[in-house]
Order: C-alpha cells, then structure tokens, then sequence
C-alpha cells in the first residue's frame, strides 16, 4: 500500500530549491481532477484524472484511501479504469459525489519517492510525499525543513469543504 503525508506550503520557492538541492528530478506538470465520493469517516474513494505524464501512469484511476490522524499520513490503493463516465455515473447514484477538486501539481522523484508541489485555489500549496516506506519519506521531509507541525493531517477534500 502507498503511504501518502502532505504538508502546507508557504515559502514555494524555498521549497522548489530545496527539492532541487537534494537530487530530485523534475517529471512533469498537469492539471488534474479529482472526484471525491460520499464514503466512510477516514476513507476516500475518489476517480483521479490525470492527463499525460503523471506519475508513475497516465490515465484515470479509482483511489481508496484510508486516513490515519494520529499518525498524520494516508494509506492509498489505486486501480485504472477506462470508462470514468460510466464509473463516475455509478458511484454517484450509490454514494453520490461530495466536491470536485481540480489541481495544478508538479511530479519530482527522488529514489523511490514521489514528491509533488499541488496547488489548489482556495487553498493554496502543499507537499505531497509518496512512496511504500515511511520512514524514508520522513527523512526527505527533514531534507526538505519541513517541520512535523507542518503536516496536514486532513486530506483535500475535507480541507476545502472546511472553506
């Protein structure tokens, strides 16, 4: 399972120097749209469109995620679909659609980490951090000065709801 931990932004040139500073290599930058689906307290179910060169696939994906806020990360399955409209149609009627979120982000990857600068209207930006080993996201995050109180604990969708 993918481990994702996220933090606000404030400094975003601070942070794309640094990100740079320690080896990361750029991959691309794409708007994408997320769909966010009613479900359970500290899960997600959402369709992510991303267009070409999102990593580590382009395509459309069904992502479950579960939320821990005690140890501020979440935990992430994903599966491509090629019908979205049909999908999106389904999931509606069943569980009905919560918020659509469309965002700007951009991919770096650094060992087996993927490391993505999101920006959202409302919102603002935020460092997403994602790989299988939390441990070695955590050290990036240290690389990067990016301080535990930093990290958000909410994901997207509950942050702009809040707005």
């Amino acid at each position: 399972m993918t481990i994702e931990i996220k933090a606000k932004i404030e400094d975003l040139e601070k942070v794309e120097n640094s990100i740079k500073n320690i080896g990361a290599q750029f991959v691309s930058e794409v708007e994408a749209t997320d769909i966010y689906f009613n479900s359970k307290e500290k899960t997600n179910l959402k369709i992510g469109i991303y267009p070409e060169g999102h990593l580590p696939k382009t395509g459309n994906f069904l992502l479950f995620f579960e939320h821990d806020p005690v140890s501020k990360k979440f935990q992430f399955k994903q599966m491509e679909i090629d019908d979205v409209e049909t999908l999106r149609y389904i999931l509606d009627k069943v569980l009905g659609i919560k918020i659509v979120i469309k965002s700007k982000r951009k991919f770096y990857k650094l060992d087996n980490v993927i490391i993505l600068i999101v920006f959202i209207s409302k919102l603002g930006y935020y460092l997403c951090l994602q790989g299988e080993n939390e441990k070695e996201i955590h050290e990036i995050f240290d690389k990067l000065g990016i301080k535990e109180t930093c990290i958000e604990t909410k994901s997207f969708d509950m942050l702009m709801l809040e707005k």
